[in-house]
């Protein structure tokens, strides 16, 4: 999996870069779900593979001088919340 990270400044691109560490979430329902991966990212250079990846990209706010990271998964997990029910 892979991703580009915009702006030099951003915190989230700022970890990509100085130690690699993410953990994107979402929200996904009515019941407390949420999705969650973390791993390390590694900045990618190689200009094919950048390219592939900022062509995949649909919304105009990258551009082809962000840099690229492969992002490796070291976790997954998806969890929802179940409220108290009566005996």
């Amino acid at each position: 999996m892979s991703t580009s990270a915009r702006g030099h400044t951003r915190p989230k691109r700022q970890d990509l870069a100085e130690d690699g560490s993410y953990v994107p979430h979402a929200f996904l329902g009515d019941h407390d779900e949420e999705f969650q991966v973390s791993g390390f990212a590694e900045l990618i250079t190689d200009e094919v593979h950048r390219a592939r990846v900022h062509e995949a990209i649909r919304f105009p706010s990258y551009d082809a001088e962000d840099p690229v990271f492969r992002l490796r998964v070291s976790r997954a997990l998806w969890s929802t919340w179940i409220p108290d029910r009566d005996p």
